[in-house]
């Protein structure tokens, strides 16, 4: 489903957990992805077969890169060309047809600045920090819920 039909629709569609009407919209503040929210019972999933919303256009999904931020490139160079988790080459990761990517040293949901400094981190270790980032935060949320 796309985030234009949901917006047109979200008023009509129920929670298939608690039967409410009237979705919200949940943003992933790292790559500005959409994902369907129940206001009522708090269900992040409450379509059947809906996780994400598709977006039609790339700036809709992750912020815009500001002007005079480094480039991926830039970055891999200024830290030795080496991937900061598991220090792979560029050399090694470009053989292996392992992609290149950044993040941030403080990662931007838990307070980061969208500004802040950037590290090299190949796609196998963006892909591992990305699911332990997502384990930390269902932990925080739990012991949040349990100290209220």
């Amino acid at each position: 489903m796309h985030e234009a039909d949901f917006n047109a629709q979200r008023n009509a569609l129920a929670c298939r957990e608690c039967g409410a009407t009237g979705l919200a919209i949940e943003r992933n503040p790292n790559n500005n992805g959409a994902r369907p929210q129940c206001p009522s019972c708090g269900s992040k999933s409450p379509l059947r077969g809906v996780q994400w919303l598709r977006q039609t256009r790339a700036e809709n999904r992750r912020p815009r890169r500001l002007a005079g931020d480094p480039t991926t490139e830039e970055v891999w160079v200024a830290n030795g060309d080496h991937c900061a988790y598991c220090g792979k080459s560029r050399v090694l990761c470009e053989r292996l047809g392992i992609g290149l990517t950044i993040q941030h040293v403080r990662p931007v949901v838990f307070g980061g600045a969208t500004d802040g400094s950037l590290i090299p981190f190949c796609s196998r270790c963006q892909q591992g920090s990305t699911a332990a980032l997502a384990e930390t935060r269902g932990i925080q949320r739990t012991i949040l819920e349990s100290d209220q």
